[in-house]
C-alpha cells in the first residue's frame, strides 16, 4: 500500500468514529485520572429546577434549587492539534482546545439547570450522589466514586439527589477561548 493510500485510509478512518472519539474521549474514565488536574465548569447555568415548599394556606410554593458553588480550579491551553495513544487509552483533538477542571459543591436538591457544553465533560462524584437527566428525559445516578463522560452539546441537568452534600470534579475539554464552559439551556419538553 502506498503511503498516500495508507495516509488516506487513516485520515477517513478518523472521521467516520464517533463524536466521542473524535473529541478524543476513547476510554477516557482511566484518562481521567491522568488529566485530572485539567479545568472544570467556569459557569453553570442559572436556570435550576424547583423545590416544593408549604406555603401559605395549605399550598405549596416553588423555591429554586440553589446552583452548584463552583471552583475553577485551572484552565489552560493546548498548544496544538494532538493523538496520543498508551495502554489502550486515546486522546486526540483536530484543534487547539482548552482543558479546565473545577470543584463543584451541591448543596441537598441543588441544581445546575438545563444547561449544555461546547465540548465533552469528565464528571468524577468524590461525595453524595448526582442524578443526571440528559434530553430525552432519562436519568441516570451517579455515586460516590463513580466517573461518566458527557459527549458534549446535548442539554442535560444535574441534580444532588442525596440528602447530604455532593461534590464533584469535573474536567472539560472545550474549543481553545471559549467564553463559557457551562451554557445555559431551556429544558425540554419531555421534562414538563
Amino acid at each position: 500500500m502506498s503511503k498516500t493510500q495508507d495516509h488516506s485510509q487513516q485520515h477517513h478512518g478518523r472521521h467516520h468514529r464517533s463524536q466521542e472519539a473524535r473529541f478524543g474521549i476513547t476510554r477516557t474514565i482511566q484518562t481521567v485520572s491522568a488529566l485530572a488536574c485539567a479545568t472544570v465548569m467556569a459557569l453553570v447555568g442559572t436556570t435550576s429546577l424547583a423545590r416544593a415548599h408549604p406555603g401559605e394556606a395549605g399550598g405549596l410554593r416553588a423555591t429554586p434549587a440553589p446552583p452548584p458553588v463552583v471552583e475553577l480550579l485551572s484552565r489552560g491551553s493546548v498548544a496544538k492539534p494532538f493523538e496520543v495513544r498508551a495502554h489502550g487509552i486515546e486522546l486526540d483533538a483536530d484543534r487547539r482546545i482548552d482543558v479546565a477542571v473545577a470543584h463543584l459543591t451541591f448543596q441537598p436538591s441543588g441544581s445546575t439547570g438545563w444547561h449544555r457544553h461546547p465540548g465533552p465533560t469528565v464528571v468524577t462524584i468524590t461525595t453524595g450522589e448526582l442524578t443526571i437527566t440528559d434530553n430525552k428525559c432519562r436519568s441516570t445516578t451517579y455515586h460516590a466514586g463513580d466517573t461518566f463522560v458527557e459527549p458534549g452539546p446535548p442539554r442535560h441537568v444535574a441534580v444532588n439527589t442525596a440528602d447530604t452534600t455532593t461534590e464533584t470534579i469535573v474536567i472539560f475539554f472545550v474549543p481553545t477561548g471559549a467564553p463559557a464552559l457551562s451554557i445555559p439551556a431551556t429544558a425540554p419538553r419531555c421534562s414538563n
